[in-house]
């Protein structure tokens, strides 16, 4: 038997894969079969399993697991049986193994902290820490912030430090929290003064350019620089909690603002 090949580096997700037996087989199901991320088993969660002559089988529905950046294995957990008439021991251990590079990082079930700030030594790289101020869990330029979904469980944090500068790549920056929670949060922190902020549409723009888009937010923060900064509320609704405050050269303009005691 075999599984499909792919190539080494994918920089889309993967949406299904094929698995070629010599001779038809039974009793294979999704349970025979193991997806790994960095070496820790995936569920196969809305995974599906198809044939049409039980030789050629295709593994679909996989978009929303091979998602997220970092090394990728499927493996043949335990044999298929063939005809009580064949010789062909299928065994199990095949596997197929692929990394994912498109700038996504991904949490765990609980709550997590995402903190994106420009590399201190390389302005053209991005640090991505996660649940740490001390060590990046990657260095390249991040395209999405997406945070794993496990049964809706955590509450996730996106801050975007503009601290060394622009961490943004052109295109912008998509941040989906876990579904069915209360405590998102994304926040732009770090800025220098001067800068212009915008929140619109189910996006927030900083200078005018790289959007950062945002589902499942429920909380922003915003900790302007010192200056002529300003901050608008266009089309949303700003709620302002009884111990926040509004101070220095930030100006709010809102066409809804709600004052929660």
């Amino acid at each position: 038997m075999a599984i499909g090949a792919l190539p080494a580096t994918c920089n889309t997700p993967v949406s299904s894969i094929t698995i070629q037996f010599s001779e038809p087989v039974t009793g294979f199901n999704l349970a025979a079969l193991q997806l790994r991320r960095d070496g820790a088993g995936a569920p196969l969660t809305g995974a599906t399993l198809t044939t049409a002559n039980r030789r050629t089988w295709t593994l679909g529905n996989l978009s929303a697991l091979t998602f997220y950046d970092g090394a990728h294995q499927l493996v043949l957990l335990r044999a298929a049986r063939a005809p009580p008439t064949s010789r062909q021991s299928l065994a199990a251990g095949a596997d197929v193994a692929w990394s994912m590079d498109a700038g996504s990082v991904r949490g765990g079930p609980g709550d997590d902290t995402f903190r994106i700030v420009c590399h201190p030594d390389d302005a053209s790289r991005v640090d991505v820490f996660i649940n740490s101020d001390t060590t990046p869990r990657t260095r390249r330029c991040c395209r999405r912030a997406a945070m794993e979904r496990h049964g809706g469980d955590g509450d996730d944090s996106l801050i975007v430090d503009f601290s060394r500068g622009d961490p943004l790549p052109a295109d912008g920056l998509i941040y989906q929290g876990e579904a069915n929670r209360t405590g998102n949060s994304l926040a732009i922190a770090g800025t220098s003064g001067g800068d212009n902020v915008t929140v619109s549409d189910g996006q927030v723009t900083v200078n005018g350019s790289h959007p950062i888009g945002y589902g499942d937010a429920q909380f922003f923060r915003f900790e302007l620089g010192a200056g002529s900064d300003n901050l608008t509320i266009d089309g949303e609704t700003l709620c302002i909690n009884q111990d926040d405050a509004i101070s220095g050269g930030t100006s709010v303009r809102s066409p809804t603002a709600a004052h929660s005691t």
